[in-house]
């Protein structure tokens, strides 16, 4: 029940309902024009609203958000605790690069290909894998998913991905001559996947 707009100066505005503090503008008063957030540690590069809350994404890589926190969807390592002004995401693995979501869940896209989630984890929404127990700080993704960046393989080439109890992706890899023609790629007792779509080994 609320919108976020992010202005091309980096400033993000707000409106619409403010009972957990969604807007960021320091009040919980609902309001019908556009609010500036208050308390941004940076220029915002991306938003993204929940329900009951909300995130940005600053130049820097990091992340803060505001709203209802209740299920831990804010990230500040705290529950039930709601905020009107924006409060950083604590236990980040990385710089991120892409935010998103949910109802009562957030995720973030990390430069290394990772993953990770924090907040309602009521039907698994999270990814966690174990059970449905909410978190209020990120969690990775499906935990033992082992990763490969930045390899080049040609045609004639060769990519031994080793022994895992696992699965392997290769992610952000130059990959010559289709989807793997004249390339071997061994992968023992796992399964692998090139840039998540070529299905290769024993999945």
């Amino acid at each position: 029940y609320h919108t976020c707009a992010l202005l091309a100066s980096g400033e993000a505005q707000c409106w619409g309902w403010s009972n957990y503090g969604q807007l960021g503008t320091g009040s919980n008063i609902d309001v019908n024009t556009p609010q500036a957030v208050v308390g941004l540690n940076g220029t915002v590069t991306q938003l993204a609203a929940g329900l009951p809350h909300t995130c940005a994404l600053l130049a820097s890589g990091e992340v803060q958000c505001w709203g209802s926190n209740g299920y831990g969807q804010l990230g500040t390592g705290s529950s039930y605790i709601n905020a009107n002004t924006p409060q950083a995401v604590v236990g980040l693995n990385g710089t991120v690069t892409q935010l998103a979501a949910g109802r009562e869940h957030t995720c973030a896209l990390l430069a290394s290909g990772e993953a990770q989630c924090w907040g309602w984890n009521g039907t698994g929404q999270l990814g966690t894998g174990g059970s449905n127990i909410d978190v209020n700080t990120p969690q990775e993704i499906a935990p033992g998913v082992a990763r490969i960046a930045g390899n080049s393989v040609q045609q004639g080439g060769s990519l031994s991905l080793g022994a895992n109890t696992g699965h392997w992706r290769v992610l952000q890899n130059s990959v010559i001559a289709g989807s793997g023609s004249g390339i071997a790629f061994s992968c023992t007792g796992c399964s692998a996947k090139v840039n998540n779509n070529t299905v290769l080994g024993n999945q």
